[in-house]
């Protein structure tokens, strides 16, 4: 079964956003920014997780 992030305007799917790969882009946004703070590995996790609950 796939599940979606964000979805789009296409029928076939092909605009929308599948969540794994959504996941994986926030955690490295978030890691990036948090770096130079010294928090880029509980940024990355808080990134990673941050649609649990969905």
């Amino acid at each position: 079964m796939t599940h979606y992030a964000h979805s789009g305007t296409r029928a076939d799917r092909a605009d929308w956003q599948k969540l794994p790969d959504h996941l994986l882009w926030v955690e490295r946004l978030a890691q990036e920014r948090r770096a130079a703070f010294g928090h880029g590995a509980a940024a990355g996790l808080a990134g990673r997780l941050h649609d649990l609950g969905k």
